[in-house]
C-alpha cells in the first residue's frame, strides 16, 4: 500500500530511494522494470537517486544475469533518466496520495485501506460495500507479517516444503503471497486494469 499511495517529486535527490520509490512519472521501477529489478543487488535498494544519478552508478547496480527481458528494462530506465534534473538545495518532496494536501495521516491511511478508495476512476462501486471484519482482521495481520505461511510453518517444524502453494516457484511468505509472487501480481494486474488505475 506504502508504494500505491506515495510519490515523490523530485529536488535534490538525497532523500527518495532510486530502486524503490515512486519518483519518475512511469512509476517505481521494480513495478514497470521488475526483471532488472531483480537483478539489482540488495545493498544497493537503499542508494538514493543523486547517488545513483552521479556518473550513471546505478548502471553498477546491476549484478544479476543480463537476461533479454532485463536488458530491454534496462533500456526502457535509460531514457526517462537522460530527462531527469535534480535540483540542488530542494529537497525531495513526499506526496501522500489520499489526502488533498498531500500531508500523510493516520485517518486517510486508514479510509483509503478500509473504507474504499473510491477516489480511483472506476473504483466507487467495488468499495462501496462495507468490509467485514473477518476481512480487516486478515490485513491487520498482513500488514504486521502474522498470517501463518508455509515459511513459518517450516521455521516451526510443521512442515518440510516452504515452497508456495499458489506457483511452486518461489518461498511462500505474506508478501509472495499478497504481493510480489507470480500469481499475486497477476491478479493485481488484472484487478487493476479493470478498474483502469495505473500506479
Amino acid at each position: 500500500m506504502f508504494g500505491a499511495s506515495v510519490s515523490v517529486e523530485l529536488g535534490d535527490g538525497v532523500s527518495a530511494k532510486f530502486w524503490t520509490d515512486r519518483w519518475l512519472p512511469e512509476g517505481r521501477v521494480q513495478s514497470f522494470a521488475p526483471n532488472l529489478f531483480r537483478a539489482i543487488g540488495r545493498r544497493f535498494l537503499s542508494v538514493s537517486v543523486r547517488e545513483a544519478l552521479a556518473a550513471r552508478a546505478w548502471v553498477r547496480h546491476i549484478t544479476g544475469a543480463p537476461t533479454m527481458h532485463v536488458l530491454v528494462e534496462y533500456v526502457l530506465l535509460w531514457e526517462p533518466l537522460d530527462h531527469v534534473v535534480l535540483c540542488p538545495g530542494v529537497r525531495d518532496h513526499f506526496v501522500w496520495r489520499w489526502s488533498a494536501d498531500g500531508v500523510y495521516s493516520a485517518s486517510s491511511a486508514y479510509k483509503a485501506f478500509f473504507h474504499g478508495l473510491t477516489s480511483l476512476p472506476g473504483a466507487r462501486q467495488l468499495w462501496r460495500a462495507s468490509v467485514p471484519p473477518k476481512v480487516m482482521f486478515f490485513a491487520w495481520l498482513a500488514l504486521r507479517g502474522r498470517i501463518w505461511t508455509a515459511d513459518g510453518r517450516q521455521r516451526h517444524g510443521l512442515q518440510v516444503d516452504d515452497s508456495c502453494a499458489l506457483c511452486d516457484q518461489e518461498v511462500e511468505t505474506a508478501d509472495n503471497l499478497l504481493l510480489s509472487g507470480k500469481f499475486a501480481r497477476e491478479v493485481w494486474d488484472r484487478l487493476l486494469r479493470r478498474f483502469r488505475v495505473r500506479l
